[in-house]
């Protein structure tokens, strides 16, 4: 399916947390607590009907960027724009409407559901919350939401316990789906299944995308993942977006220094080890990120200017945008 026009904008996001400094320090001495940043600076954009792959590795900032999108957290810099307009603007009923519209999938899959509450009640109350839906026919409509995910019926009158992981998931789903949202933020939503489920689930929302006008937010650090569901992919490091491409251009010809080890990462019959990219050293922290660009410690062809310039996107082609000096 080709992309539409783009939906969602992030623009120059970022979001900064206070660590916390202790209840002695807090309290008594006052000391100003470190701050951790966990997005900095992040534009993006997302197309009608488009899957946008986010991947990376873990504490880059790409669930904190999905919670952003929903409307879960506050931006401390910058917007976020459905249509144009943004969060921050809105109204408490227009906000309403902000979150029909961009609903998110969470990785746990049993911590997401009510442990209390009935699957169909799960479903249904989303139904409830925005009046789509009439007592008379809610019901109705929840059953027929857990048969476009796959499920029985049958199982509304089962507890999330009684379910396993990838049928979870599949609830989760469907109670997102309730709202007829455009956009889902979908959070590692297959990394806690097996594998075998996790192929189930990502058929389930090529299926989702034919036959509902959605686009998707995949966030990851699966690449073959993303890979087989991303028609672009963005590569965030601490923080920071460091190159964004077409799916195929990305895999095939990475440009950034990150993405190439990456993708050289990823285990593969035939490839010798001397020909990887590796990356050496630990992740710096997000309480002290390094100057210039964020990578330069753990990157191989780092210079000088590296350590002292941040580098910006840019284009260098076939719609492939790099954050690396190497490309001026």
């Amino acid at each position: 399916m080709a992309p539409g026009p783009a939906v969602l904008e992030v623009c120059r996001v970022s979001k900064n947390f206070e660590a916390d400094g202790g209840m002695l320090g807090a309290a008594f001495f006052k000391r100003n607590r470190p701050v951790v940043q966990a997005v900095s600076d992040v534009s993006l954009t997302l197309d009608q009907t488009e899957v946008l792959g986010l991947v990376g590795e873990s504490g880059c900032g790409k669930s904190t960027l999905g919670r952003i999108v929903s409307g879960l957290i506050p931006a401390s810099a910058g917007a976020i724009k459905l249509d144009g307009t943004p969060h921050h603007t809105l109204t408490a009923a227009e906000r309403r409407d902000w979150a029909r519209n961009v609903q998110m999938i969470f990785q746990n899959p049993y911590a997401s559901l009510n442990p209390r509450q009935t699957i169909r009640k799960i479903v249904e109350e989303p139904l409830k919350v925005h009046g789509i839906a009439s007592a008379d026919e809610v019901g109705a409509q929840a059953d027929d939401l857990l048969e476009q995910v796959g499920l029985d019926p049958s199982f509304g009158t089962r507890l999330p316990h009684e379910l396993s992981g990838g049928q979870c998931q599949r609830v989760g789903i469907a109670r997102a789906l309730a709202v007829n949202p455009r956009i889902l933020v979908c959070d590692e939503a297959v990394s806690a299944l097996d594998v075998s489920i996790q192929a189930q689930v990502l058929n389930l929302f090529a299926d989702l995308r034919e036959r509902r006008t959605v686009a998707y937010l995949f966030i990851s650090h699966d690449l073959g993942v993303v890979e087989r569901l991303s028609d672009r992919v963005a590569v965030m490091y601490l923080g920071r977006i460091v190159e964004t491409a077409p799916k195929t251009d990305l895999f095939a010809a990475p440009k950034h220094p990150y993405t190439q080890a990456l993708l050289d990462a990823v285990p593969r019959i035939g490839w010798r080890q001397s020909a990887r990219t590796m990356i050496s050293g630990e992740r710096p922290s997000p309480l002290d990120p390094p100057s210039g660009c964020h990578f330069h410690p753990r990157c191989p062809r780092a210079t000088e200017r590296c350590r002292t310039e941040t580098p910006q996107l840019r284009d260098v082609g076939d719609n492939q945008l790099v954050a690396c000096h190497l490309y001026d």
